[in-house]
């Protein structure tokens, strides 16, 4: 009988102890179920932001976006509901790439404040290393 390694993912669903604790660590569920508050100053003037390089703070890709709000640049400032990768940027709308890392706004911005739930730190898609 051949079996499917286990993933951190399934670890995670699976929810048996003595394991359980151990994937939630690896994934750092607690990070991933508090909401990060993240405000961007004095940035290169760009329609595109990749939040996890170094000028941005290298900070974790995004999983569930809450809130975008622009406050300085070239865009409009103010709120954008947030699209899939192949909306189009607009004053109302910024785009966030498949990978979570990437906001793209209608014109170069230097200034906004995200607010969303991150990626886990390590892949669900990952195996879970066994003992």
């Amino acid at each position: 009988m051949s079996t499917s390694p286990d993933t951190l993912q399934k670890v995670l669903d699976r929810g048996k102890a003595g394991e359980w604790e151990g994937a939630a660590q690896l994934a750092k569920l607690g990070s991933i179920l508090s909401p990060v508050s993240a405000t961007f100053t004095g940035l290169a003037s760009a329609a595109a932001h990749n939040i996890t390089d170094a000028a941005h703070g290298a900070k974790v890709a995004v999983l569930s976006p809450i809130s975008v709000r622009v406050t300085a640049g070239a865009a409009a400032a103010g709120l954008r509901m947030i699209g899939d990768p192949l909306a189009t940027p607009s004053a109302t709308v910024a785009t966030l790439s498949a990978d979570g890392k990437t906001l793209t706004f209608e014109a170069g911005i230097t200034g906004f404040v995200l607010v969303y739930l991150q990626r886990a730190s390590t892949s669900l898609d990952s195996l879970y290393p066994t003992a």
